[in-house]
């Protein structure tokens, strides 16, 4: 039974790579939309300084940067929660019913959601070091272990957005609409820190999923302080829609085998 249930799950961590792999859409994104948007950046931006504020719960960082400095590592987050959302939408979507049948012969649920979790796990990561080993070069950082994990942070959050989106709804199209829009609003606008730095309403955008991660990116790049504030309120986030993730995932699994019992009864009364 033992080594039934190891060979199913090898099985499953090689389909689940098969399939990200024949999805040459999110190949091309995972090259071309960190490469076009940080030559963007890189080309576009100006050595002009910019003072802004960075928030850390019981006081406000007043740092001044140039606009390089603060696009690219604006630029950084952006792609990194677009494609971490992406491509966990993706996993969590379209090849739930292609899986399926990994259930059915005999794998555990539990064992499907946590595969499935550790992939996501993984493909975030990667896509984290990619961008990442990309912008050290452009840009001085001062803890660039710090600045990693709050990319990190940044590329799990969307990543389980993502896969909550892939999870409720079947239909790709609203589904990339979905991320597209929160990542644009979000990530891709109100979490600018220029933006952030002179806005009339901030309580708002602290609301956001990118707000702390952010906030922790740019406190680690460019000062010597560390955010534990918003690193935590961080964490928060995680497991919060890590949560939501596995138990609407659970819902989704226990319902499909619901079905397939039901129909597989339906049949069987039938050729009675």
């Amino acid at each position: 039974m033992q080594n039934k249930t190891k060979s199913l799950n090898s099985q499953l961590l090689k389909l689940f790579f098969l399939e990200l792999w024949r999805n040459k859409q999110g190949i091309g994104f995972l090259f071309f939309v960190p490469l076009i948007f940080l030559c963007t950046a890189i080309y576009t931006a100006t050595e002009f300084s910019i003072p802004i504020k960075l928030y850390n719960f019981d006081h406000v960082i007043k740092i001044v940067l140039n606009q390089k400095q603060i696009l690219i590592l604006y630029i950084t987050a952006a792609v990194i929660g677009f494609l971490s959302s992406y491509y966990c939408m993706v996993m969590f979507q379209e090849s739930l019913s292609y899986f399926k049948y990994c259930v059915f012969v005999g794998l555990p649920i539990l064992n499907y959601i946590l595969i499935r979790i550790l992939f996501f796990i993984g493909i975030v990561v990667i896509i984290t070091l990619i961008v990442c080993s990309i912008i050290v070069f452009i840009i001085p950082i001062n803890q660039i272990i710090l600045v990693y994990m709050g990319f990190i942070f940044m590329g799990f959050i969307y990543g389980l957005y993502g896969g909550i989106v892939g999870v409720v709804t079947n239909n790709f199209l609203a589904s990339f609409l979905m991320i597209i829009m929160l990542t644009n609003l979000d990530v891709g606008w109100l979490q600018n820190p220029v933006f952030y730095s002179f806005a009339d309403n901030t309580l708002f955008i602290r609301f956001l999923p990118a707000f702390f991660p952010c906030q922790f990116i740019f406190t680690s790049a460019y000062t010597d302080k560390i955010n534990f504030w918003c690193g935590a309120i961080s964490i928060l986030y995680i497991i919060i829609l890590f949560l939501i993730l596995v138990i609407l995932l659970n819902i989704k699994i226990r319902g499909m085998r619901k079905n397939k019992i039901n129909s597989i009864n339906h049949i069987a009364q039938e050729g009675a």
